[in-house]
């Protein structure tokens, strides 16, 4: 290991029995400073540690995020010794998708670089554009069920980015929890349910609150106008 120490940078030595399974791991640094007369079992550790092939890179990461090692083992469920991990390999490529997030939320594909062709670009962001048109019309219909009420009180559609702006980040809000859940490996399977009806509440009481709010603040301005009638009708469609 001296010789080899000359060509590689060695942290950890791995022991494995006559069936190539995993039975011991040797600290380089140990093994240096140990007496020259001591068996290699009396210094390794036994208290072993490895990762499973199979496991998904969410579930690697936090099952290293206390351990700190430099390089973790790999083995199958019988602990047969099949290849190693660096940890910072682990967390350079949960660096990858975290960093992938953000541009989720607005439709760009984890795939897209700077350096991505022009139509694979416009292939992979169109259909997210395409959504948020339809999901606008949607938002535009709401607003067209008072359209009576805004042809009688012109002040009111001066409210409307307003409601655009609350009601997209309540979305957002709701998008980026749900993603960080995906990320982060929270969100279990058959929790849907649970989580819908859970962001539904909370969209509610948002709602309800952001409502009374903007109320009070529509009152206000009507009232700076001068218009008594319309202040009514803003207290009124301002709150839930």
């Amino acid at each position: 290991m001296r010789k080899l120490t000359k060509k590689a940078f060695i942290t950890y030595g791995y022991v494995t029995d006559g069936h190539n399974k995993l039975i011991g791991v040797l600290v380089f640094r140990d093994l240096m400073l140990a007496e020259a007369d001591k068996k290699l079992s009396e210094v390794m550790y036994t208290n072993l540690f490895w990762l499973n092939p199979q496991m998904a890179l969410t579930d690697a990461m936090k099952s290293t995020l206390n351990r700190h090692f430099p390089v973790y083992p790999v083995c199958d469920e019988d602990g047969h010794l099949m290849g190693l991990v660096r940890g910072q390999a682990i967390f350079e490529a949960r660096a990858m998708e975290l960093s992938a997030q953000p541009g989720t939320m607005v439709g760009v594909n984890e795939e897209e670089r700077l350096s991505t062709p022009m139509p694979r670009s416009l292939w992979m962001r169109h259909p997210w554009l395409q959504f948020n048109l339809l999901t606008a019309f949607i938002a535009a219909a709401v607003v067209g069920v008072f359209q009576k009420t805004l042809d009688e009180i012109v002040i009111l559609a001066a409210f409307l980015p307003v409601l655009a702006g609350q009601s997209g980040n309540t979305g957002c809000q709701a998008l980026a929890v749900c993603l960080r859940g995906l990320t982060l490996g929270d969100l279990k399977p058959g929790d849907e349910k649970i989580l819908f009806a859970k962001e539904g509440v909370l969209g509610l009481l948002n709602g309800a609150l952001v409502g009374v709010v903007a109320g009070v603040g529509m009152y206000v301005f009507a009232r700076m106008q001068g218009n008594e009638h319309a202040s009514c009708w803003a207290w009124s469609c301002g709150s839930p």
